[in-house]
């Protein structure tokens, strides 16, 4: 595969996996709304969002399976094609109780992005290239959610209708990933193994048996499930008194994400100079800072908490999911399939873990919460900083000095 080809290949995989994460994230700014439409707890309304990750994380299982022996580029696009028509069939589902069915069967068809996209470009190209290009593909996961969570705000704002936003941008996701199909390069270094349920149940227990991918995972379940949750609390924070911002001004507070989509796309130079689990640790202390500044009551200041805890979410979500790929040589699909499904059941349940502390203390508990689960992340690094310095943990400094 040419260079020219390599680059049209982390293009096309970066456009559809903004296809995705905007058909799954488009209806986090509805929630307010949608709380209020169908008479619905805050709790009740966020199991929109709790449900479709569910569904991602059972879907990745699936797709990991399955990618190793039937292709990883046809998983991607088939099911993020097909998730992008249930965008388009929800509309029709007038009960809160179908959309939530919906919502869940929508989650496990795009949970293919996630599962193979890293493991299908690590197999097309060079080891040297991957760490770009994976930062690339987090800061198109953060594109996408972006482009997805302000447009659908906007769209329902102008129209009156969240079914708008539901139509409008279904329909786009449809169009670019029919382009996908046609254009994205054929895998070339793939070799396709039999399925074998217990072959993959193999490989899932061999990887959460290896105390160092345990540990990432953990890191990615714990950060993300804080991390996006937090967002749908303070959407409900800002359409209360004394702000009782609009829906459209309230999905403004995304724009955050701009600054996770650049620390993502820095964190593969900052790797290959200073290490993955350094990288890791850096992105965490930032969300540290970005969560005490999130105490101030100036909504000013609020936005630069977010903002800093964006970045530093992106920055340590892009150098873990880089070293799981140095701590395995086989399998590879899987390993990263359970990395996501950590990260999606994190994000399944961690509207649980912080919804007591926003009932007990209201904002200020949510801050709260945020530092236990930001510190527990920073301890388990200290002891993969370890584990590296002992020679037993793989990083990308060290691959670069042998």
């Amino acid at each position: 595969m040419t260079a020219r080809v390599q680059h049209r290949l982390v293009y096309l995989v970066c456009a559809a996996s903004i296809v995705a994460f905007a058909n799954l994230y488009l209806f986090q700014p509805l929630l307010p709304v949608m709380a209020r439409h169908y008479h619905e707890t805050e709790l009740a309304a966020n199991m929109v969002m709790a449900i479709a990750m569910a569904g991602m994380g059972v879907g990745l299982v699936v797709f990991a399976g399955l990618a190793d022996a039937i292709g990883r580029r046809k998983i991607f696009l088939w099911s993020i094609f097909s998730g992008s028509i249930v965008t388009l069939l929800i509309p029709l589902m007038g009960q809160f109780s179908l959309i939530i069915t919906a919502r869940f069967v929508q989650g496990f068809l795009l949970s293919g992005c996630p599962a193979v996209a890293i493991a299908f470009m690590s197999d097309e190209l060079p080891t040297k290239r991957i760490p770009v290009a994976v930062g690339m593909f987090v800061a198109a996961n953060s594109l996408g959610g972006l482009s997805g969570r302000i447009s659908s705000a906007f769209l329902t704002q102008l129209s009156g209708y969240w079914q708008v936003a539901c139509w409008v941008l279904g329909s786009i996701g449809i169009i670019i990933m029919v382009i996908a199909m046609v254009t994205m390069p054929q895998a070339q270094r793939f070799s396709a193994k039999r399925f074998s349920l217990k072959q993959m149940k193999r490989d899932f227990m061999g990887h959460l048996l290896n105390r160092h991918l345990l540990a990432i995972y953990i890191i990615a379940g714990i950060t993300f499930g804080i991390f996006v949750n937090q967002f749908s609390l303070l959407l409900f924070v800002l359409d209360k008194p004394p702000y009782s911002l609009p829906t459209a001004m309230s999905g403004l507070i995304f724009l955050c994400y701009l600054a996770g989509t650049y620390s993502a796309t820095r964190s593969g130079k900052f790797s290959q100079k200073f290490g993955l689990v350094r990288g890791m640790q850096t992105g965490l202390a930032l969300m540290l800072l970005g969560a005490f500044i999130l105490l101030a009551h100036s909504l000013v200041l609020v936005l630069v908490g977010l903002c800093l805890l964006a970045a530093g979410f992106f920055f340590c979500h892009s150098q873990a999911s880089s070293l799981v790929g140095h701590q395995v040589t086989q399998a590879k699909a899987s390993a990263q399939a359970l990395y996501t499904l950590f990260y999606y059941f994190g994000a399944s349940i961690g509207a649980f873990y912080l919804q007591p502390f926003y009932d007990w203390f209201g904002w200020p508990g949510v801050v709260l919460a945020l530092f236990i689960a930001i510190s527990i992340c920073l301890l388990i690094t200290l002891n993969l900083t370890a584990e590296r310095s002992r020679g037993r943990l793989h990083d990308i400094v060290m691959s670069r000095s042998h």
